[in-house]
This record gives structure tokens, C-alpha cells and sequence, in this order.
């Protein structure tokens, strides 16, 4: 019947092709059974039976076995399900949804796809996860890390849930401030009400006439909002002379497009980010050709990102930390004089080697402070007001952004709930808090031990590797072995309690609220930030590092491993899966982290953390030969539409990531019983992604790590033991001819 709602899309799917003849008949009056649906939603995959699946106990007709193999495989479908002689309206969106869940992401290298393990390992082993995996409210991807993300964030939900319960808070306490921020942050009435706190700042900056009242202004406020965007100081480790004392690094802000392509060649961006900027603007309260203005600010930002260097180049600790002087400095800043705008840091940051890493976009900075420019500097002003305060301020800011990260990211997992979000807050303003509640109730000796026997095993077998290495000589191996056996691990959560927090919050029932909080936390950060510079750089993490992180990392400056007891938990780890499984997934990570102390950067510092040439020559020559090797593998390859990935950018995380498996590999090669397939697998599954083209070609241009599936792919066909597991040969999509096969450590 014409009349019949769903009559059009019926035909269009039988025209199509999605429902065939042998289905029987198709109307708006027939019934669908599991077997149909099976059909219909294989016939839109267009995928080939799969072997090795069990439909012989299905109770469907012969011609749905064979797709009803693909959907069982993919988990797309109950065997229950399938089996149904007559479905549900609930039960037939079961089918619907997954077939939209499977096919959301057409046109990324992430993609659903049928192929075999031998032809790309990551598409097969992560299938069941291409085809289900969905982006969570606050993420831009689907992905292993974000899922144990999630799971973190629920354990964190169960810690606050305790809190917010508790009646008897101490005032003053840590629980008691998490409790006053959380519900001052649900209390969304107030929140919007915190633009109004924010209006003596904003009237200040528009009274400015002048050049030199924008800078003095800007100095006045230099605490707690930045007024000058286009740079900033950065306190590190000194790692040129001493890495135990701090330095100071002056360095380029961040392009808020992420990188020079999207200011010359996405004009879909362009607009998005140009409508943004004009509705913060609004937001702020102004109303006078904001559209104007915001295409001013667009031109800035164009401009700075041709003066900026590429991510690649300041990943370069020669680069980074090019040496300068306060003299040579102050002189290059004369213009603005922001090195000394908070005169008790520079009391103290005076004594501190300083560096910058391009003096050229220094002075580009200072250029742009001219009686022309003074209403976008303003206007810049005020955006740092607004994007400083954005987490303090009503829902009605959280939109404005959406289109600009459409135009980006593409299909992101949208906002979390009210509950979420406020939770987020808390536990990153409260995150030393947090970090002691987290660790007390979620983490263990036996964690923290078992985890620090994999981080032995994998550096006792490093310092075999290094020992036996057949192209470099005994002179730099010693070298190596020292910093080797130097290297520290922080694993799980500190050894010592954590300290409460400092800073005060006033109670709402006196009148707190969030923007009064803001203004204490810069105060109080600032005070703990002049006392630090007094102080040898700490040999500890935690102070800064929650150990709620669903993260690892190298520090180069302490020659040490950092693993949060985040990351501790499946995939990554469990204490009851096969050793293979966790050698394969934490114990790979470990690797990794440990490699990066001999990447292309790291292998620059020695077992104090200070860059030093502790290098033969002969052997730092056939080093970076082995470098520009893989930086020029990877450069070929064409990842994502047109676009190939940036070799150079991704040269250190290649190389951790090659080490990583070969070590762990030659662990598991000791013992003669091991799975290797189960480490091959455990490897690929905590890389297991979900994401948008958009957001895949974005993360090309800025991200310093290969793409995930690379991190599978591209690293095992570089495995001699990859090829003899799975019998691959030169037939296969994933064999790589030997002589083309890279090895370093």
C-alpha cells in the first residue's frame, strides 16, 4: 500500500539489492524473521561467509547460514537472535542499530573491512571492535584507551558517590572541597550567572586606548588570565647544563587550528573557526561587528602559523633548547616586556638558564603589538578571559564549539551528561586529591609489585639486546648500558602519601562560587610554582601526575619510566591473564617507554637526563641511518584520502614501538611453550580505534604517534617472528620484502 509509512524505504531496499528474491516476499504487511534480516544486513556489509563459525545449530534455512556466519563473527547478532521465526519491532532495530554502528565510519582507514590476518592483522583481529565500537559522550574516537578511560572515570564516580554521601564532612578537607566544587558546578543556575564575574575584566580590557594600557593591563592580570596569547614561559628540567635544576624555555603558543594546513587549505574549517571566535565574542557580551573581528583574529593566527615551527622540529631537544640569554631576551621582548610581568617569578627565574627554541617567532610576536592591531589584541584578551573561565561558566558556552569540531573532528561522541562533566571538573582541579583517593582504594601491593617484575624482566632482557647488538661498538654499548641500568620506574602510585591541597574554597552558603575559586587556585599555584623554582627538580611525578592516568611515559630529564596505576587495568593488564597476554599489552607498553630512552631524541641524553654526545661516531652515523630509515617508510605511506603520513614527526614513537615488540618477543622467545600469536594479539587490541577521516587527517598533521592501526601493522611487518606465527609470505598483504625489514634495538 502507497499509504503504508515504511512502503518507499522497503522498495528502495529491494531495489538495492539488500533484500533479494530468495528472501521470499518483501511488503509492509510481511513479517521478518532473524534468518531475513541476517540477509539483508550481510548483503548491505557485502562480506563473504566466514569459515570456522558454527551455523549448523541454527534453525534457520540454508541460505542464511552463510551470513549469519559473518554477523555471529562480528558479535553483530545473537545466534538466538538470528534463529527468530518472527521478529520484534525491538528485536528488528537490534539488527538496524548494528548495521549503523557498522558502517559509521565509511571512508576512515579505521573502517569497518573483511579482510584476512594475513593481509591486515589490525582490520582481522580487531573486527568485532570496528563493527560495535561506538564514541562515547566526551571523546572524539572509540578506542582501548578511551574505554579504560571510562572505566577510570566510573571508579572515580564511585569515590565522589562516597563523598557526596558522606554528611560529616570536614570542613577544609579535601572531600569536603571536592564536595563544594561539585556542587557548585551543578549548579548550572550559578554557573550562568559567572559571566557576570567575569564583566569587570572584560569592561577593563575594551577602556583600553592604547598599545601601552593593553600592557599594562595585561601585566595586572598575569596571574590568572594571559593577555599575551602568543607565547609563553615553560619551566623544565634544565637538560643542557644540569637536568636537576629547572630552566625556563620560552615558546610559541599553540595554533588553536592545530596546524598551518588548516589555516591555507580547509576553508570549511576556516568559517567554522571564524563563526567561533565571533560567537565567544557575543557570548562575552560584545556586540559591534564581531563577525569583523573575528576575521581579524583569524588573520593572526594565519599568520603565526607560518612562523611556527613544525611539531617535528621542536620534538628535537637540540632544538628545543637552543640555548639564549635573559639579556638576549629582554631585548627581543622589549616591545611587550612579558618576561617580567610577574616580577616575583622573575626574581627568581633570572638566575635560571634560559632557552628558546625560535627567536625568529619572537620577535614576529612582538611585531604584532601596533596601534592597527589593538582591537584584535583586545579582542584576544577577551577571549583569554572567556577560554580561561570556559569550565566555571554556563551550557550555553558548551555549544558554541560544535560546529568548528564537526568541521575538524567529524563525528565525535557529542557532550557527557551534567554528572559527567562535573566529575571532570573536580577530579582535574582536585587531581592530587583524587590521585591519594584512587590509589588507596583501587590500587594494591600486589599490582604495584607484579608490575614492577614485568618492568625487571623487560630491562634485564634490554640490557642482553643492547650487549648482543651487532652495529654498534663496545665503546657506546658501555655507554648505553649505564643509562640503561641508571633508569628509574615510577609505577602504579608514589611510595609516600600525597599532601592536601593548598588552596582555599569559599563555602556556597557564603556566597562561594567558581570564578572565586579560579582566581585562589592561580593565586595558590603561582606561590607553589615560586617555591618549586627554589628547589632541585623533584625526583617524583606525583605531585603533578594523577595516578588515575590511562597513560605511560619517558622522561628523558629523570632517565625514568612512568606507568600510573590507570593503565593497569585489561586490556592492558590483568593479573589473571596468560603471561603472553600482559607481555604482549603492559609489558609492550613498558618496552616502549623504556626504547624511548634510545629513540631519535632520546638516545641525545645521558643517565642524568642532561643532552650529552655519549656516542662513537661511526655508530651515531649508522644510528641516524636506521632512523631516516624508518622516518622514510613510514613517509610512503598513504594513509588516510590523499594524504601520506609525516615520516619525520612519528620517528621516535616508530622506533619505541619496534623495540618494544622485538624485546618482548625475545622475552617470550625463552621459553619454548609460548604463545606468541596471544602477544601479537594483546598488541593489536590495545590499539583498537574508531574514528572519523576527518579526525584520522587531523591527527596526521599534529600527532607525534603513527595512526593506531599503523602501530600494528607497520610494526609487525617488521617482526621476523610475526611472518614464521602466521606463515606470511610475499602473497600476503602484510609481507614486507626482508632487505625492506628495519631492526634497531
Amino acid at each position: 500500500s502507497e499509504a503504508h509509512p515504511y512502503a518507499y524505504e522497503l522498495l528502495t531496499a529491494k531495489s538495492a539489492g539488500y533484500l533479494p528474491d530468495n528472501v521470499g516476499m518483501v511488503s509492509p504487511g510481511s513479517t521478518v524473521s532473524g534468518a531475513e534480516a541476517a540477509v539483508a544486513i550481510n548483503n548491505i556489509l557485502g562480506f563473504k561467509p566466514v569459515e570456522g563459525i558454527n551455523v549448523s545449530g541454527l534453525n534457520i534455512p540454508g541460505w542464511a547460514k552463510p551470513p549469519a556466519s559473518v554477523l555471529l563473527d562480528l558479535d553483530m547478532a545473537t545466534a538466538g537472535l538470528i534463529s527468530k521465526s518472527k521478529l520484534t519491532v525491538s528485536e528488528a532495530l537490534i539488527f538496524v542499530n548494528a548495521i549503523s554502528t557498522a558502517k559509521m565510519f565509511e571512508g576512515s582507514p579505521y573502517a569497518l573491512a573483511q579482510k584476512s590476518l594475513k593481509d591486515d592483522f589490525y582490520a582481522y583481529t580487531n573486527r568485532k571492535y570496528l563493527a560495535n565500537a561506538t564514541i562515547a559522550p566526551g571523546y572524539l574516537s572509540a578506542s582501548t584507551f578511551s574505554d579504560v578511560d571510562i572505566l577510570v572515570k566510573n571508579q572515580l564516580n564511585t569515590i565522589l558517590g562516597g563523598i557526596l554521601e558522606n554528611k560529616a564532612l570536614k570542613e577544609g578537607s579535601d572531600e569536603w572541597k571536592i564536595n563544594e566544587l561539585y556542587q557548585m558546578y551543578m549548579d548550572t543556575g550559578a554557573r550562568s550567572k559567572n559571566i557576570n564575574n567575569l564583566k569587570t575584566y572584560i569592561d577593563e580590557i575594551n577602556a583600553v586606548e592604547s598599545i601601552e594600557g593593553l600592557l599594562a593591563l595585561a601585566k595586572k592580570q598575569a596571574k590568572y588570565f594571559d593577555y599575551m596569547p602568543f607565547y609563553s614561559l615553560s619551566v623544565n628540567a634544565d637538560a643542557k647544563k644540569d637536568a636537576t635544576k629547572y630552566s625556563v624555555i620560552v615558546l610559541p603558543s599553540p595554533l588553536a587550528l592545530g596546524s598551518k594546513e588548516y589555516y591555507t587549505d580547509m576553508a570549511v574549517v576556516q568559517e567554522a573557526y571564524k563563526k567561533y571566535l565571533s560567537s565567544l565574542l557575543t557570548f562575552a557580551g560584545e556586540s559591534e561587528n564581531t563577525s569583523g573581528r573575528a576575521n581579524a583574529i583569524f588573520e593572526i593566527e594565519k599568520a603565526r602559523s607560518f612562523k611556527i615551527l613544525p611539531p617535528e622540529k621542536l620534538s628535537d631537544p637540540n632544538t628545543l633548547y637552543k640555548a639564549s640569554t635573559w639579556k638576549e631576551m629582554l631585548e627581543i621582548t622589549k616591545t611587550t616586556n612579558s618576561l617580567t610581568y610577574m616580577p616575583e617569578l622573575y626574581s627568581v627565574a633570572k638566575s635560571l638558564n634560559i632557552y628558546c627554541p625560535n627567536t625568529e617567532y619572537i620577535e614576529f610576536a612582538e611585531s604584532l603589538y601596533t596601534k592597527e592591531n589593538l582591537r584584535a589584541l583586545k579582542d584576544y584578551a577577551i577571549l583569554s578571559v572567556i577560554s580561561g573561565c570556559a569550565p566555571m561558566l554556563g551550557d550555553d558556552c558548551l555549544g558554541l564549539k560544535d560546529e568548528l569540531n564537526n568541521a575538524i573532528f567529524g563525528q565525535t561522541g557529542g557532550k557527557e551528561p551534567l554528572g559527567q562533566r562535573a566529575q571532570n571538573f573536580v577530579s582535574k582541579y582536585m587531581s592530587k586529591a583524587f590521585s591519594r583517593l584512587y590509589y588507596e582504594k583501587y590500587g594494591s601491593p600486589e599490582i604495584k609489585k607484579d608490575v614492577l617484575e614485568i618492568v625487571s624482566s623487560v630491562k634485564n632482557k634490554y640490557l642482553e639486546r643492547v650487549a648482543a647488538l651487532g652495529w654498534m661498538s663496545g665503546e657506546t654499548k658501555k655507554e648505553a648500558l649505564t643509562k640503561l641500568d641508571a633508569m628509574k620506574a615510577q609505577i602504579a602510585y608514589p611510595d609516600e602519601p600525597l599532601k592536601n591541597t593548598e588552596y582555599e574554597i569559599k563555602p556556597r552558603v557564603d556566597g562561594g562560587n567558581l570564578i572565586d575559586f579560579y582566581i585562589n587556585y592561580c593565586d595558590t599555584s603561582y606561590s607553589a610554582l615560586l617555591d618549586m623554582l627554589t628547589k632541585p627538580v623533584g625526583s617524583s611525578f606525583w605531585e603533578s601526575l594523577p595516578t588515575f592516568m590511562v597513560n605511560a611515559f619517558y622522561s628523558s630529564t629523570d632517565n625514568s619510566i612512568v606507568i600510573p596505576l590507570g593503565i593497569l587495568n585489561a586490556p592492558f593488564y590483568n593479573k589473571d591473564a596468560p603471561r603472553e597476554e600482559n607481555l604482549g599489552a603492559i609489558g609492550a607498553v613498558v618496552a616502549h617507554e623504556i626504547t624511548h630512552a634510545f629513540d631519535n631524541n632520546g638516545s641525545q641524553f645521558d643517565k642524568n637526563g642532561t643532552i650529552t654526545n655519549w656516542w662513537a661516531p661511526e655508530d651515531y652515523k649508522k644510528f641516524n641511518a636506521l632512523t631516516k630509515k624508518v622516518s622514510g617508510s613510514l613517509s610512503e605511506v598513504n594513509f588516510t584520502g590523499s594524504l601520506c603520513v609525516n615520516g619525520e614527526l612519528c620517528t621516535s614513537e616508530t622506533i619505541s614501538d619496534l623495540g618494544a615488540m622485538s624485546c618482548i618477543l625475545d622475552i617470550l622467545d625463552d621459553s619454548p611453550d609460548a604463545n606468541l600469536n596471544k602477544a601479537f594479539e594483546a598488541w593489536s587490541s590495545i590499539w583498537a580505534c574508531r574514528m572519523s577521516p576527518e579526525l584520522a587527517s587531523y591527527l596526521l598533521s599534529i600527532d607525534t604517534h603513527p595512526p593506531s592501526k599503523l602501530r600494528v601493522n607497520f610494526i609487525l611487518q617488521h617482526i621476523p617472528e610475526f611472518y614464521s606465527s602466521y606463515r606470511v609470505t610475499e602473497k600476503d598483504g602484510m609481507y614486507l620484502p626482508e632487505h625492506k625489514r628495519i631492526k634497531i634495538w
